[in-house]
């Protein structure tokens, strides 16, 4: 019993003189310690991310937004947009029906009396194609037939005329007149004498129509002018009454 009290005890002596282990070391944060920084907000969106710069005025503390006028926006374009909308091609409006009348043939037949005694009166007959440029002016190509039947000479001519036309369109009603000017082929007899040519003439005109859906009626008045004709002195000039009938 001895010798195992002694055993111990021994091996108790040699435990302690023994260098004891190290202790693991751990480090706690206090409440003295300084926050981690928190991460940044996202930045709201700014204006010119969409393309528009707000528009500022400089004062005295700096620059600060401009007054908006009332009913516009408080943004501007900037420089960057203006050149962008300086190499776009400017679209041009298309123009509006009622700006154009559109083109119109028109059928002409009536009275002609010559100035002329030995010419006399007669008819003619003519076809004009009227190109409107707006709705109130026209140019018009003008091709007929003249024909004189008088107690010393007969004569016939055709007459091929470019007129200039200025028209009032009131609702379904025009009044217009014009100018046009053109050279007559004519061929003439007198007893046993023939004669025939080419004479620089032209015509002042002024009528009236009304436009029954795609039909013009109306009703010209229309005074010719030629030069002599041949080696003689007359001419074709004279006036006449024209009914009109067009076609749209």
């Amino acid at each position: 019993m001895l010798r195992s009290l002694v055993s111990c005890l021994s091996v108790a002596a040699l435990g302690c003189a023994a260098t004891p282990s190290r202790a693991p070391s751990y480090h706690y944060a206090t409440s003295d310690a300084a926050p981690a920084p928190a991460a940044p907000a996202p930045a709201a969106p700014s204006p010119t991310d969409f393309g528009f710069a707000p528009a500022v005025e400089r004062s005295g503390a700096g620059l600060a937004p401009a007054p908006a006028t009332p009913g516009s926006p408080d943004w501007e374009l900037r420089p960057a947009d203006l050149s962008r909308s300086a190499t776009e091609a400017p679209t041009r409006p298309p123009v509006r029906s009622e700006e154009r009348a559109g083109d119109m043939f028109t059928l002409k037949g009536g009275y002609f009396n010559a100035e002329e005694s030995s010419l006399g009166d007669g008819g003619a007959i003519t076809a004009a194609w009227t190109r409107y440029l707006v709705r109130i002016l026209a140019v018009e190509l003008e091709i007929g037939y003249l024909e004189t039947d008088g107690d010393v000479a007969d004569v016939w001519a055709l007459p091929i005329l470019l007129n200039g036309r200025v028209g009032l369109p009131i609702t379904i009603f025009e009044i217009y007149g014009g100018l046009g000017i053109g050279y007559f082929y004519w061929d003439g007899s007198a007893g046993s004498l023939d004669d025939s040519g080419w004479v620089f003439g032209g015509q002042a005109f002024i009528g009236g129509n009304v436009t029954l859906g795609g039909i013009v009626v109306g009703l010209e008045g229309k005074y010719l002018s030629t030069e002599d004709l041949g080696d003689g002195d007359a001419n074709l000039d004279g006036a006449g009454v024209f009914l009109t009938v067009g076609f749209r």
